[in-house]
Parts: structure tokens; C-alpha cells; sequence
């Protein structure tokens, strides 16, 4: 059985409890189970499991071939890097801003204000003349002036009628509606053709209003190409990454511009331990390290080794059974970005080791639990788990026998030894050893009991080893004159705790029963009612200043009702013990001030409805009535 099982199961036959228990509360006799436990060397472990190989071996297989099915039955959603900017509903008509170089065209509207002495305000057209007309002044050409530029031509023309628009007044040129731009998409986007997109754009924002690009377009080289040469090639992955390198933004695009994404050339799906797995578009000379850096870096538990799967090109293939490859890089090697990647190549970063550089503690410090030791010595240790610089948590610590575990490999059972917290910081620890802090029990000894009620002084006091309820009373001066001897109660944990939740009534208690740590005893006032309930006529309380038999008292409440069960008539006594009476000799039988007597029903007994009996047969009365009816009528005729 395996080590780590063989230690749940003693902690679960020690405590019922366990998945809520904390090792920081052992006992000593706890800690000597788990080292006895964990004297066991691995060589056993090792025997045991290769025993079981064969069991489970079957299991495996079966196991293997569920998981072979379900990820036949689901399709991986696979990461390409970058496509996802471009997946945007946006209104871009409404939320472009107008830059600073957009100059006038056929197909915009503008609204010229003047006001002052004069004031004037009307909207145009530009037409596709790329002029604007007005009555007075003619047609003013306004193509491919800025927003500047229209209005010093304006406050030209107009100042022929209006006089004083030089010196009294003002004009403005508004920008109400701007013409469309029909632009061709070439390549690997979702739209290709003609689209009609914002005339503010620039290649990014015309790329996300066509939908974007396929999976089979480039990032790393989209041209804009006009009067059919490439005036612009742009890569993406800078922006992506960084927000930087924003060129593109400042290259408008026109009517008739072409944009065209070539397929992609070289693609590498990096996974493992990277920050975000995907696949990555490479160009030119790009290396590992780039393609790390797209991926967002290496996470904190990356290592220095990383698997390269790799489609060979069909020239390099030997056969159609020999078409693939694999290799390993480590990264720390320098030469590692002299690999040349390929299109198609899977890198897979590899996790680091688990490698085992811990030592355990055990029982009485403030943490118990795994640490990595270095070249730590015990002390050192100790003094990170804690409470051997505490002085008074120190005094509760037994430092002057600390035992260590130590595996052997040439012994089956690991080695025993013992040490002292003032010879620790000598003691040089190695890997997966077992420390034991065990408690000082007589400095925990501290236990105590509560009385309370009707006594001369009630309080708390000291626990002192097989005391007495009589001797509990005494200690506590005694009852007082409302009270005696018979009506107290003592409350006790049925298993070891210090909770007072946890206390329950002890019945059968007497003046010479033993009480226990963290006992609650209670004296009550000299009772003088006998509380009868159940059963009877009048359930009630009965003044009493002496003891009355069972049947008087029942008597004295009105007497049983009907299907009342004889038989199990119970009395329960100030002390909480019960008591069956039977009927019979109830007449026999005392009840003492304080007691309570209880009279049952007769199980599965219902109860006589009188209600129910009269709807009844008052119905079936009326049904004979009108039979009888019936055959009168019947008979007459």
C-alpha cells in the first residue's frame, strides 16, 4: 500500500475528523504512530507497486481509450495570434474623428455660418465637379482643399455680399457628411472586392470594416497598392505587441486603393509553458526568441528545453513513413536561435522538474509543514516554523528530544535519530527527512470545571484528578438555603475537547459520580412543581412541596384520555435519568418536586371526527329521502 495512503488512513482511525484536522495539534502518541509509519524505506513502496502493475495495467488501457474517444468527439479550438483585432462592431462613421490632412471631395456636405453684422448659415453638396453653388456668388471649386483652406476661399467669395463680413462678422466651414471611399480587397480577407469603407481610414481600421482577414492571411506584410504599385507594406505584430510602430495610421487611404493580404508564408504553433499558446507568423530571420516574445514570455515555471516536432519538406522525406521529425533545444545554449524554423514546426516548452528539496516538521510549532532546506541546518528550520522563539509557546515545546527521520538506502526502515533544539543549528539536514517536535505535557495541564447556581461561591476552579460532584459542591462552600442536594445537573464531553458547544447532560449522576476536565455542573433552586404533560385532560404543573405517586398526579390533572399507550408512561428525574412506568403500579411509583412525567398516544391512532361523521350521514340521509321519493312517485302511477 502506498506510503501517503498508509498515512490518511492512521490520521482517519485517530480522527473521525480528519479533513478538518490540524497536525499543529497532535498528540505525542499521534506523532509516535506517524513515525513508526514513516520509518518504512521506499524500497517497500517500490516492492508494493510493481506488484500492483499488472491490476491496474488493464484499467489503463481502458482509461487511455476514453480519453483517445473524447478527444476524437472534440474538436480543439486552436489560437491564431492577431486575428481577433480585427473582429470589432464598430460604427466608424460615427466615431472617426476628422484628421487634420482630409482635404474636400465630390459627395461631402459642409454647412457655411456666418454671423455678426451679417448672419448667414446654409449646407452644401460638393459636386462632382468638386465644386459648391450659390445663387449670388456662382460655383466656388472647393476639391481637395482642407477644412482651412475651403473656408479663407469662402470668406473670399462671400465677402462680395456680404460687406462688412472682413470686419464684423465671422464664417465657418462644418464638415456635416463625408463621401465613401470604394476600396479593392485582394488576398486572404473574409470580403474580398469592392467595399465601400470610411474615408478617414487608414489600413487598419478599412481591414476591420471588410470583415478582416482569413487564417491563411498575413499580419506581417499587407500592402497598399496605388495606381498599381505598392506604396505601403505593413506589419501588424509591433502594434499588437507593443503599441508602437503606428506608420500605418498615418497613410490615408483614397478611391480605388487597392489592399491586398498575401497567404502566409511561414507559421509556428508554440505551446507549453508560454504565456499565451498559439500560432505565430514568422518572417525573414526571426528566431525562437521572437517567436517566445510574440507568445508574451515564458511563464515562471518554464525550463531551458524545448521540443521541436517537425513536418519534413517533401525533398528531405525518405518515405511516406519517414515524414516527420523531432528534436530538442535547450535555451540556455546560445546557439539555440541559429535553428532555422520551418513552416509547420510545433514548439513545446517544457515544464522545469519537480525535484525533491524539502524536509517536513511535525507536531508542536506555530507551522507545521513541508520546507525547502538548502543548506539549511535543523535550526534554521525550526525557527521558521516557529514557536521556539516564543517565550511562553516555548515552554509548551519538549526541545531537549526532537527525533528526526531519516531514509536509508541501505536499510528497509529509515533511520532514528535524536537530537536537541541547543545542538540544531549543527545538525545539517537532507532531503525528505521527518523532524518530530513533541509537546511538554505537564506544562498543557492546566484543566479546570465551572460551577454554577445555587452554590456559595460559584465560579470556576481547578481540575484536581478524580474529584467528586459532593466533593466538586463543597469546594464551591456548599449549596445555598434555596437549594439542596438533589436538583443539580452535570454536563460533560463525551469525547476530549475544550469547546463548551460540545458539552451533553450526564444522566444517572450521583453525589460520588466523578466529574471530568471542563465539566459544567449546575445546582438549582429546591424545585416545588412536578411538570405532567401528554395524554390527559389538563397537561399542566402540579404545586408540590413533597413527593406524590404516579397516579395522583395524573388524577390530579384531569385524569388519561382515551388510547392512552399504559405502557410507556416514562418520569424524568433532576438528575436527567428516565424511568418506564407502567401503569400498574403507578400508584407505587414516586415523583419528586423537579421531576416531569410524560403520558403518550397510541401510535397510528386518528382521532374521532365528529364533523366528518355528520356530513356523513347527513348525506346519506338525503339520498334515501329522494329514493323513497322516487318509488312514491313511481307507485302512484
Amino acid at each position: 500500500m502506498n506510503k501517503n495512503i498508509i498515512f490518511i488512513l492512521f490520521f482517519s482511525l485517530l480522527y473521525p475528523q480528519a479533513g478538518s484536522m490540524n497536525i499543529s495539534n497532535l498528540s505525542n502518541s499521534q506523532l509516535d504512530i506517524i513515525k513508526n509509519q514513516l520509518k518504512v524505506n521506499d524500497i517497500s513502496q517500490e516492492s508494493a507497486d510493481a506488484e500492483q502493475i499488472n491490476e491496474k495495467s488493464i484499467d489503463k488501457v481502458n482509461i487511455e481509450k476514453k480519453e483517445t474517444v473524447s478527444l476524437l468527439e472534440s474538436e480543439e479550438v486552436e489560437y491564431y495570434y492577431g486575428y481577433e483585432y480585427f473582429k470589432r462592431d464598430i460604427e466608424f462613421y460615427d466615431n472617426l474623428p476628422t484628421p487634420g490632412n482630409f482635404t474636400l471631395g465630390p459627395g461631402d456636405e459642409i454647412r457655411v455660418s456666418i454671423w455678426g453684422t451679417s448672419n448667414f448659415q446654409k449646407d452644401f453638396i460638393v459636386n462632382k465637379d468638386g465644386a459648391v453653388y450659390h445663387e449670388k456668388i456662382g460655383p466656388v471649386s472647393l476639391q481637395n482643399l482642407s477644412i482651412n483652406e475651403a473656408e479663407l476661399l469662402l470668406l473670399d467669395k462671400f465677402s462680395d455680399i456680404f460687406s462688412s463680413l472682413r470686419e464684423d462678422s465671422n464664417l465657418k466651414v462644418e464638415l456635416l457628411k463625408t463621401r465613401s471611399v470604394n476600396v479593392f480587397f485582394a488576398g486572404e480577407v473574409n470580403t474580398p472586392g469592392i467595399n465601400i469603407i470610411h474615408p478617414f481610414s487608414d489600413i487598419f481600421t478599412a481591414l476591420t470594416q471588410a470583415g478582416g482577414t482569413k487564417i491563411t492571411g498575413s499580419l506581417r506584410n499587407v500592402q497598399l497598392i496605388r495606381d498599381g504599385e505598392i506604396l505601403r507594406e505593413i506589419d501588424f505584430y509591433d502594434f499588437f505587441n507593443s503599441g508602437q510602430n503606428t506608420d500605418f495610421a498615418n497613410v490615408r487611404i483614397l478611391d480605388n486603393d487597392v489592399i491586398f493580404v498575401p497567404t502566409v508564408e511561414k507559421r509556428i504553433k508554440i505551446n507549453g509553458e508560454v504565456n499565451r499558446s498559439g500560432f505565430y507568423e514568422l518572417i525573414n530571420n526571426e528566431t525562437i526568441d521572437e517567436l517566445i516574445t510574440y507568445a508574451s514570455g515564458l511563464t515562471s515555471t518554464a525550463s531551458s528545453s524545448v521540443i521541436v516536432d517537425r513536418v519534413l519538406p517533401t525533398e528531405e522525406r525518405l518515405s511516406k513513413d519517414y515524414s516527420k521529425s523531432s528534436f530538442s533545444i535547450d535555451l540556455i545554449n546560445s546557439s539555440s536561435n541559429d535553428i532555422v524554423l520551418y513552416n509547420g514546426d510545433v514548439l513545446k516548452i517544457l515544464k522545469l522538474d519537480n525535484v525533491n528539496s524539502r524536509a517536513t516538521i511535525y507536531g508542536r510549532v506555530k507551522n507545521p509543514g513541508s520546507y525547502p532546506i538548502l543548506n539549511s541546518s535543523l535550526k534554521d528550520l525550526l525557527d521558521l516554523a516557529g514557536g521556539f522563539n516564543d517565550p511562553i509557546f516555548r515552554k509548551t515545546i519538549n526541545d531537549s528530544e526532537i527525533i528526526v527521520l531519516r531514509r536509508d538506502e541501505r536499510k528497509l526502515y529509515s533511520t532514528e535519530i535524536l537530537t536537541n533544539y541547543d545542538n540544531a543549528n549543527n545538525f545539517k539536514l537532507e532531503v525528505d527527512d521527518k523532524i518530530f517536535i513533541y509537546e511538554n505535557i505537564n506544562y498543557r495541564n492546566s484543566y479546570i470545571y465551572t460551577i454554577s447556581g445555587e452554590v456559595n461561591r460559584p465560579g470556576t476552579y481547578p481540575y484536581i484528578d478524580g474529584i467528586t460532584l459532593i466533593e466538586a459542591i463543597s469546594r464551591a462552600g456548599g449549596t445555598t438555603i434555596l437549594s439542596d442536594n438533589y436538583t443539580y445537573k452535570l454536563y460533560q464531553n463525551f469525547e476530549a475537547s475544550s469547546s463548551t458547544n460540545d458539552l451533553i447532560q450526564v444522566s444517572n449522576v450521583s453525589m460520588q459520580s466523578k466529574i471530568f476536565p471542563n465539566s459544567l455542573i449546575e445546582i438549582n433552586p429546591t424545585p416545588s412543581l412536578i411538570n405532567v404533560q401528554g395524554n390527559i385532560f389538563t397537561p399542566g404543573i402540579i404545586s408540590s412541596e413533597k413527593s406524590i405517586s404516579v397516579k395522583k398526579a395524573i388524577n390530579l390533572v384531569g385524569g388519561l384520555k382515551p388510547f392512552t399507550d399504559k405502557n410507556k408512561i416514562y418520569l424524568e428525574r433532576t438528575d436527567g435519568s428516565k424511568q418506564r412506568v407502567r401503569y400498574i403500579s403507578s400508584r407505587y411509583t414516586k415523583l419528586y418536586p423537579g421531576d416531569s412525567l410524560y403520558v403518550p398516544l397510541k401510535e397510528n391512532y386518528e382521532p374521532f371526527d365528529i364533523t366528518n361523521f355528520l356530513s356523513s350521514i347527513t348525506s346519506t340521509l338525503a339520498n334515501v329521502v329522494a329514493i323513497l321519493a322516487i318509488i312514491e312517485n313511481q307507485s302512484s302511477q
